[in-house]
């Protein structure tokens, strides 16, 4: 009697256990569709608010994806690939999306950007090869270098403001998954993440020969509209306010 009780509590626990399963399993697939879902109507409003806004040049990495690695962002991880930024040169401004999973961006104008530096996470995998004292590898082996992470990071600020650092995550681990440095899709990033090192630098180089300077160099911000002016201006050139005695 007893046995029977206990065979029919563990059937009655595997019973659960499975139970468990597929309830975790099918939220998992509802949490990955709506997830995706998410990802593709926030990333269409994106690109329409920027293009409306008049941010005409964006640098993304899913421009720079091949046709097949594009066909497979567009089953729902297209997202992922609008890490990067949009510029306005009209207004001199340049927009910043920092990483994938968060919508909120930051603008910053053109004075205010310092330097640019590409950041690179990773590390080599040895196989094939016994391992010598020092860590040498000893023997034939195939080395494989292994990305975590690719930044660009931006430094902004004044000496009002002081400095302020942005990191442009365009690719980091997801899911326990790393990059084979010589994977398409990384190389397709890697590119994305110099073409926006080179547009910051042309950027901070520009704004560097055509900031306006008095005979002293000093500039002043406007206490009305917070734009950028001489020290010695009484009136505001963007707003138009007067600030005699300010």
């Amino acid at each position: 009697m007893e046995t029977n009780l206990t065979i029919i509590g563990m059937i009655k626990m595997e019973t659960v256990l499975i139970i468990i399963g597929v309830v975790a399993g099918i939220s998992y697939l509802l949490y990955i569709v709506i997830w995706k879902e998410t990802g593709i109507s926030r990333t269409k409003e994106l690109v329409k608010i920027m293009e409306r806004n008049g941010f005409t040049k964006q640098i993304v990495a899913y421009d720079f994806l091949s046709e097949h690695d594009k066909k497979w962002g567009q089953t729902g991880f297209i997202h992922i690939f609008y890490v990067g930024i949009w510029v306005n040169y009209d207004k001199q401004k340049v927009v910043l999306r920092i990483e994938k999973d968060v919508w909120k961006v930051t603008v910053l104008r053109f004075s205010k950007i310092q330097s640019v530096e590409l950041i690179e996470d990773g590390y080599s995998k040895i196989t094939g090869a016994a391992i010598g004292y020092g860590g040498i590898a000893v023997g034939s082996a195939k080395v494989t270098e292994i990305i975590e992470g690719l930044y660009v990071k931006i430094v902004a600020g004044d000496i009002r403001t002081g400095a302020e650092t942005y990191y442009l995550k365009l690719y980091e681990q997801s899911f326990s998954s790393k990059f084979d440095k010589s994977s398409s899709i990384y190389k397709s990033i890697e590119v994305c993440a110099r073409a926006i090192v080179d547009e910051i630098k042309i950027i901070i180089h520009n704004s560097e020969s055509t900031k306006p300077k008095n005979s002293e160099g000093d500039m002043k911000q406007c206490p009305y509209c917070s734009e950028e002016i001489l020290a010695t201006a009484k009136k505001c050139k963007h707003c138009g306010e007067w600030f005699e005695g300010k």
